[in-house]
């Protein structure tokens, strides 16, 4: 019957090469508008709701801030955690949902629920603000300006935003532009403290009369002649001039007072928190940040052209010199899975050329992969995958395994040629041969990387997009095996011939020659059977104690040409102290030949933007290195000696710069937990000091550190109740003087033209130089009169906690343990003792989200790999009628260790997520392997043969497949295995499982498995 099926389609050879060609010409369409990024756009299912309180400590913002807005969020359908950051002014809630949420609907919920407390907030709370994590959403492109010949470097960043932002404003593709560093423009309104007081002038009123003067405002309408005109007063200030000569209040009946008599007014720039350094030169950093799902490339592209164009029209006047390009990784790791495929695809093709000793054959194996791709395309551009590392890496994978079902089907056309004449009757037959056995080795393999797809971890996530990858072109490889190949082998081996060659490796293999000794070394090791079985099962012994001995990671290190440096400071620490070390810092890096640029972010500022949730604090210096060549081992190690001669502090970090994927799954050398203390009152201290002992016994590497130990120094004025009252103060009254005194406050703005400069009022810095003239700062009351602070406060110098935690209704501490490199604990014995000794203190610990999230992802991988395995037993089951052959197809797999964990360890490589995803393909490899084998050994005996002669027909038939199968698959990982082009190296253990993962089967499926079915049968 498929035989004759298969005969009724060799008839119709042109409307099936006419079927291919329409779809990989949808493929080649569907091409252009394939989106092309580093990673397949994520939604983590992740808030944070940010909220601004001026001067509120960490626990006035718990108190007045954090909780009110846990207890609302708290009754959202689908949260899954709710945890709270609260530090000086500001509170970050952190809302984790349920994988099945609806986003969308979910951020509806949350600013409904946020809205109905905002009159619970204090008034003068700036409003919630609501950010989603996402990992894409931090900028793709960076660039900074710096001045060459302006008249005034100080105007460097009012040039780059009102001439060169909207430059990358108009970008197709750009969604924000961010600019950081150099100066930036005020007005400041100094006030006298003496004149004010002289002049009864109320610095808050004052604040009131400045806003309401300075706007325009529409009156209505007039007629006028046959029309209607506005009319408008017109009250804005145009000037500083204007400002001065504001009047603020009545020296007599006939004159006023004006602003300038009582303060000084003057353009100039704000005081100094951060600035932004390149090489050591004042610069402005030019933060680039794309729409979702646009093509990082495309939009990279054409900001390059605007960078021509700036430099066209500015180049006298400033420089620009690029930081970071996403696209540039992007493209690089794009090129290296191109020449990775290219490569493979090559010595793939010279491999069969060598066995098949044709040109015809290894051809028509090279044009499955166009036939195959293509169509596959079409299937990403409908079913919205891009190419990016994971997809592609995906393609990778599957272009090895594509020959496999297509070496299958040649070997079984080939095998019944030299029975059959005529080749069509050939292929009829050679295909009813084989098509079951490609049908379930191909479906093997689809099923063993489809459960993949369910997972809802992290990894799911990010892996996804592989998974469909490989399901998808393997989906396609099938029909091309089953359907294209008769018809290209019909059109191809009418005038089919083999080459004669004196060349050496020519000749290396000679098919009868190599099937006769494997023929008699199976019949050898038959009779030695029970030797054979005990050494296999040693080695296989021995590969298990390689395991123990083998780095276990989360994700395998990316090489990377950056470096980053954070070097935190004691709070409190000035900005000229930051300014002074980060140049200390700079200095020892910019003589090193071997790095070719330092970008330094010398403190952060505070606002709250989309991106707030990776808020720093403003004590901290981070120092960017680029080099010219990928850090290494040594570089690394001259970086570390550098940073303990400098270092003032512990605060230090010098970790490689993160890139996306580093950001979605973080690889980190700490276990977190969130710990709180039991409502018996057990002393923290004390718990925290048993701990340290334990777990410093256990590895003396290990540091012990509650996050938020360090206090820091503050200044807390207390007021006299009674005299609060007695002299007609409010607190906020007070507290608003304060802060005007101290900081100043932003009052409006001043527009000109197409800028808007703010105006700032506070009272001059000579006049508040220390605590003692602040204290003697008089202030006014409700009855006109002007009161000293110092009658009303008291002064006291305390230590107070930096942020304050909550997780739901519970106030926690979280506690860090960070193990370093080179420490020789592993993670299972340092979360042993810890749980061991809170047991025994009662204390109630929760695992850091982080943690707990990669233990549940690698949960649901193992569920998923053990649903492969059923499925697989039961479509073999199925396929072969038998419950015994599946399970020792599958019993047969553990025994690939042998091969996997010593090349793992001799290699250097750790046991990660790549080289699962080797174990994982591995598993749909060793049973093509055996199915393919018991197709032919079951098929032989049908024919009357007895189980030994049937054993070495079978032997004899599969030989060659199995040979071209895994020299192809083997040459095609070769270029992964040696991580050629950037991000190769996150493939590279998956190459080295795959390869001495290979190099085993081919012993199990020629030896073992062979063996063990004729045993089975014979008894």
């Amino acid at each position: 019957m498929i035989a004759s099926f298969y005969l009724r389609l060799l008839h119709h050879k042109r409307a099936v090469l006419i079927v291919f060609l329409f779809l990989s010409t949808l493929g080649l369409i569907s091409l252009p508008h394939i989106p092309v990024n580093l990673l397949p756009n994520v939604e983590f299912p992740k808030m944070t709701v940010l909220t601004r309180f001026e001067n509120a400590s960490p626990k006035e913002m718990e108190t007045l801030v954090s909780k009110p807005i846990l207890q609302a969020l708290g009754s959202l359908p689908g949260v899954s955690l709710l945890e709270a950051e609260s530090r000086e002014g500001l509170s970050i809630v952190q809302l984790t949902w349920k994988r099945d949420v609806d986003l969308t609907y979910a951020l509806l919920d949350t600013r409904e629920k946020l809205d109905m407390i905002r009159d619970l907030l204090p008034t003068d709370a700036e409003k919630p603000l609501i950010t989603r994590f996402d990992p894409n959403s931090l900028p793709f492109l960076e660039i900074v300006f710096f001045s060459k010949s302006l008249l005034d470097p100080k105007s460097l960043r009012q040039f780059v935003e009102e001439q060169i932002k909207l430059y990358f404003e108009r970008v197709e593709g750009v969604a924000w532009v961010q600019i950081s560093g150099g100066y930036e423009k005020e007005i400041k309104i100094e006030l006298d403290p003496h004149k004010s007081d002289a002049y009864k002038i109320n610095p808050k009123e004052l604040i009131q009369i400045i806003s309401a003067h300075n706007q325009n405002i529409p009156a209505g309408s007039l007629p006028f002649g046959k029309k209607e005109l506005p009319i408008r007063t017109m009250g804005q200030f145009q000037s500083i001039h204007d400002l001065g000569n504001l009047l603020i209040g009545a020296k007599g009946a006939s004159n006023g007072i004006r602003l300038s008599e009582v303060a000084e007014i003057s353009e100039s720039y704000k005081e100094r928190t951060s600035s932004t350094q390149w090489n050591g030169e004042e610069a402005v950093l030019v933060s680039l940040y794309r729409e979702p799902g646009k093509n990082s490339i495309e939009i990279s592209e054409n900001i390059q052209k605007v960078l021509k164009q700036i430099q066209e029209n500015f180049g006298t006047q400033i420089q620009s010199d690029l930081v970071y390009d996403e696209s540039i990784y992007i493209q690089d790791s794009i090129k290296g899975l191109y020449l990775n495929l290219v490569i493979g695809c090559l010595l793939a093709f010279f491999a069969l050329l060598l066995i098949l000793k044709n040109f015809q054959s290894p051809s028509i194996l090279l044009l499955t992969i166009p036939f195959t791709l293509l169509p596959s395309f079409c299937l990403f551009h409908t079913f919205q995958i891009g190419f990016n590392m994971m997809s592609l890496g995906g393609l990778t994978l599957a272009i090895g395994m594509l020959f496999d079902a297509s070496n299958v089907v040649l070997s079984g056309i080939e095998r019944n040629f030299k029975i059959e004449a005529n080749l069509e009757i050939a292929i009829a037959n050679g295909m009813s041969e084989v098509y079951k056995s490609v049908s379930s080795a191909t479906l093997t393999s689809i099923i063993v990387f489809l459960p993949l797809v369910f997972i809802k971890g992290t990894i799911g996530l990010v892996f996804r997009e592989m998974a469909y990858a490989i399901v998808i072109s393997l989906s396609v490889s099938l029909l091309v095996s089953l359907f294209l190949i008769p018809i290209l082998t019909l059109s191809l081996f009418s005038d089919r011939r083999e080459e004669k060659s004196h060349f050496l490796l020519w000749n290396l293999y000679q098919r009868e020659v190599w099937i006769d000794r494997y023929l008699k070394a199976i019949v050898y090791v038959k009779n030695r059977f029970t030797v054979f079985t005990i050494a296999v099962f040693f080695f296989f012994i021995l590969s298990l104690f390689f395991f123990p001995w083998l780095d276990k990671e989360y994700l395998p290190e990316l090489k990377s040409k950056e470096i980053s440096i954070q070097i935190n400071l004691p709070k409190g620490t000035s900005y000229a102290e930051l300014m002074a070390e980060a140049s200390l810092w700079q200095d020892e890096f910019l003589h090193w030949k071997d790095v070719k640029s330092i970008l330094s972010l010398v403190g952060q500022t505070n606002s709250l933007s989309t991106l707030a949730t990776s808020y720093e604090k403003e004590n901290s210096i981070e120092l960017k290195l680029s080099f010219y060549d990928q850090i290494t081992d040594a570089m690394k190690k001259k970086i570390h000696s550098i940073a303990d001669r400098l270092k003032k502090t512990n605060g230090i970090q010098i970790k490689p710069s993160e890139n996306q994927l580093s950001r979605m799954v973080r690889k980190e050398t700490q276990i977190n937990h969130w710990i709180y203390v039991s409502p018996e009152g057990t002393s923290e201290n004390r718990w925290l000091t048993r701990l340290k002992e334990e777990l410093l016994r256990l590895d003396p590497q290990i540091l012990v550190k509650r996050y938020g130990e360090s206090k820091s120094e503050e200044i807390h004025l207390r007021y006299d109740p009674l005299k609060l009252v007695q002299l007609g103060f409010s607190q906020e009254t007070v507290s608003s003087q304060i802060q005007m005194a101290l900081k100043g406050y932003p009052v409006t703005n001043l527009e000109s033209s197409s800028r808007q400069t703010p105006i700032r009022l506070g009272f001059k810095k000579e006049s508040l130089s220390d605590l003692q003239h602040l204290l003697m700062l008089r202030i006014p009351n409700s009855f006109g009169e002007y009161i000293a602070l110092s009658q009303i406060l008291t002064m006291k110098q305390v230590k107070a906690e930096e942020s304050l935690f909550r997780r739901g209704n519970q106030s926690i501490q979280i506690l860090q343990i960070h193990t370093p490199n080179t420490a020789k604990t592993n993670q299972e014995s340092l979360e042993h003792t810890f749980q061991s000794i809170a047991d025994q203190m009662a204390i109630q610990t929760f695992m850091k989200e982080i943690q707990s999230d990669r233990k549940e992802s690698f949960l649901e991988i193992l569920i998923s790999f053990g649903f492969a395995f059923v499925f697989v037993y039961m479509m073999l089951a199925g396929n072969f009628e038998s419950y015994r052959i599946p399970i020792v197809m599958l019993l047969s797999f553990p025994l690939i260790f042998i091969g996997v964990f010593p090349a793992l360890f001799f290699s250097g490589k750790t046991l990660n997520i790549s080289s699962f995803m080797g174990i994982i393909l591995l598993l749909g490899v060793v049973v093509d392997n055996a199915s393919l084998y018991y197709e032919y050994f079951h098929l032989f005996q049908l024919q009357g043969m007895e189980s030994f002669q049937a054993m070495l027909e079978a032997c004899s038939s599969v030989f060659q497949p199995i040979l071209m199968n895994n020299a192809s698959t083997i040459l095609g990982m070769f270029p992964i295995l040696f991580s050629l082009g950037t991000g190769g190296e996150f493939q590279a253990p998956l190459g080295i499982v795959v390869v001495s993962g290979l190099l085993t089967s081919v012993i199990l499926s020629l030896f073992l498995i062979p063996l063990i079915f004729y045993f089975l049968e014979k008894n």
